[in-house]
């Protein structure tokens, strides 16, 4: 994850160098928005809920439960952005980054072998990003119409996970950073036009650390204690998308428009 850092770093410091002295426009602008979050369902693990022990005393992990097949995870969130745009001489492409903070999160759905039982597994995340991107259109700074293209370098500052049953029970935990990755990628396209901005943004690799091991034991009154070291990360969701819908706003860009209009106004002859 480190390499991904530095080469954004490098790519935003090149553009900046290159195009400071022939920017068009340099402007700052707030973003804030709702977003949707959909991720497909985790692959089978053995490790995930349940272990059992064979006939003979033997660990034998066994799997009571699997991923329902027709569930699709929904999580929805929320948005919130600081960019900086560089608006290149003819107004037509530019570049802009800055810092994004996101709520969202995953969600997958677990039923026992006859389906008459099933756990919703909602995981809930705080990620802070670093984004950058490309943008292209026709008269940027004035008609705020162009779309862009785009990666983010986010940290994970915490997961909150809750586990909803089916019979009524409802549990929740903050999980230990050891559980998950706290660097992650993304890629992300994206529409503006005036103050209304739609983006999609994709996580192509898993926010959890699948070599993470849960050391546990267990004892029954005829056998010796046992210890039992388990993987319940492995075969969680890879990846997932998002979908926000923003309001984007440039610092200046409306000011100057609320003048046009008016100059406008009064140029009208009301009487």
């Amino acid at each position: 994850m480190k390499h991904y850092i530095i080469i954004l770093a490098m790519i935003f410091c090149a553009s900046i160098n290159l195009q400071a002295q022939k920017s068009e426009y340099m402007y700052l602008a707030i973003k804030l928005g709702v977003s949707n979050a959909f991720s497909g369902q985790p692959d089978l693990n053995p490790e995930k809920y349940a272990y059992t022990v064979g006939m003979e005393g033997e660990s034998a992990p066994q799997m009571r439960i699997k991923p329902s097949d027709s569930f699709l995870g929904y999580v929805p969130g929320v948005n919130a952005s600081l960019l900086f745009h560089f608006d290149f001489v003819g107004d037509a492409a530019g570049i802009f980054s800055g810092i994004d903070y996101n709520f969202t999160g995953i969600s997958s759905k677990y039923e026992t072998l006859t389906s008459n039982f099933s756990i919703i597994e909602t995981h809930r995340m705080h990620m802070i990003g670093v984004p950058l991107a490309f943008k292209y259109g026709s008269d940027i700074w004035d008609t705020q119409r162009y779309i862009y293209l785009g990666a983010q370098i986010n940290y994970i500052a915490s997961i909150y996970t809750n586990e909803k049953a089916s019979w009524g029970a409802n549990q929740g935990r903050k999980l230990d950073p050891a559980e998950f990755n706290k660097a992650t990628f993304s890629l992300f396209a994206g529409f503006n036009w005036r103050i209304v901005n739609l983006q999609i943004d994709f996580y192509p690799k898993s926010i959890f650390n699948e070599g993470y091991e849960l050391v546990t034991t267990y004892k029954f009154p005829s056998t010796p204690k046992k210890t039992v070291v388990l993987h319940p990360n492995q075969g969680q969701v890879k990846n997932y998308f998002k979908v926000t819908l923003a309001v984007n706003v440039p610092y200046g860009w409306l000011s100057e428009k609320n003048f046009k209009i008016r100059r406008m106004l009064l140029k009208f002859p009301w009487k």
